[in-house]
């Protein structure tokens, strides 16, 4: 049997044994009415803070809501990279109806007291910060600290969350509002398979290492993750890479804290993946410098890389094949 990952612009398949049982996440739609009674529970804060994920469709119907208010938007972006602010907000402006929107570091301008604000985040983002980040309030300290007005601090903020899990075309499948509780981790697979989902969630190491990290949260120890990557731009922001080489060399066991900026927190977090689970690449990446910055085994082609997986856990075992790894909430998913 053929499956199919997202590879760059286009699709790669390996062939599977019969026998092989594999699943798909899957997650229903949420009707929009079913969307905006959720976020009726919402105050009408004067703040609304944005974690931004891509597509910015998904943050449509709320948009158009706080666009009633005089309430401003600030926008982070630290799944993408701190430095993708203006990118990020260039995307929420094209959509028809929306309040002010501005990057999360202009909050430095910012007069009026952030006495009571909402924070919008995707599911998979709480799964990365899920060591570090404890709740709402924390989480919009975070993100203000780290995105370019470190003099601000926001603990007696009063923090609204609104979780939302959505697809790589904005459809959204679920939104939490306050206290809210998401579901249990799935059970451990024999071997995961994971793309972040192609271009251009696959065009960096930065952003692969994300969905391994989300992966990893179906894995027991004796679980093996083929990560299905073009990475076509590299291996992303240096600082990343900087750390990620260090801690890797050095063999050091830190566990990242609310201190460190995303980059430090996401390189760590893949290092104590990589001590706990095998992880194979099929990459662009050149196996010279995946063997020697990662210390990992890497493929040109997605058959070779599962024929490895039929070596170590045989035609019978359990396949989980995530095809949208950045945003595919492994709490939030149903199997096909």
């Amino acid at each position: 049997m053929e499956y199919w990952v997202p590879w760059g612009e286009t699709e790669v398949f390996f062939e599977a044994p019969p026998e092989l049982s594999a699943t798909i996440p899957s997650a229903q739609p949420l009707p929009e009415e079913n969307l905006l009674a959720r976020l009726s529970k919402l105050p009408r804060a004067p703040f609304l803070f944005i974690d931004y994920l891509p597509p910015p469709q998904a943050y449509q119907a709320i948009l158009e809501r706080v666009a009633e208010t005089d309430a401003t938007v600030y926008v982070a972006s630290w799944r993408l990279g701190p430095e993708k602010q203006a990118e990020a907000v260039a995307a929420l402006e094209q959509l028809e109806r929306k309040p002010p929107i501005a990057p999360i570091k202009e909050l430095r301008q910012e007069r009026r007291p952030i006495d009571q604000a909402v924070l919008i985040y995707h599911g998979t983002s709480r799964l990365l910060l899920q060591k570090v980040i404890n709740n709402p309030s924390d989480y919009l300290s975070w993100l203000i600290k780290h995105h370019g007005a470190p003099s601000l601090d926001a603990p007696s903020t009063m923090v609204h969350r609104v979780e939302l899990s959505y697809d790589s075309r904005g459809v959204i499948q679920r939104a939490l509002v306050e206290d809210e509780e998401q579901a249990p981790p799935s059970q451990p697979f024999n071997s995961v398979i994971v793309s972040p989902g192609g271009t251009p969630f696959d065009s960096t190491f930065y952003l692969t290492a994300q969905s391994i990290i989300i992966a990893a949260e179906a894995c027991s120890e004796k679980t093996s993750i083929l990560s299905v990557s073009e990475c076509r731009d590299g291996f992303g922001p240096p600082d990343f890479v900087r750390r990620l080489y260090d801690i890797i060399k050095s063999g050091e066991e830190t566990a990242p804290t609310p201190d460190e900026g995303p980059y430090s927190l996401i390189a760590e977090r893949l290092a104590d993946v990589l001590r706990r689970i095998r992880v194979y690449l099929v990459t662009a990446l050149p196996r010279s410098l995946t063997q020697i910055l990662l210390g990992l085994k890497s493929y040109d082609t997605i058959q070779e890389g599962f024929t490895q997986l039929l070596r170590l856990h045989g035609k019978s075992q359990r396949l989980l094949l995530i095809r949208e790894g950045l945003h595919t909430d492994l709490t939030n998913s149903q199997t096909c």
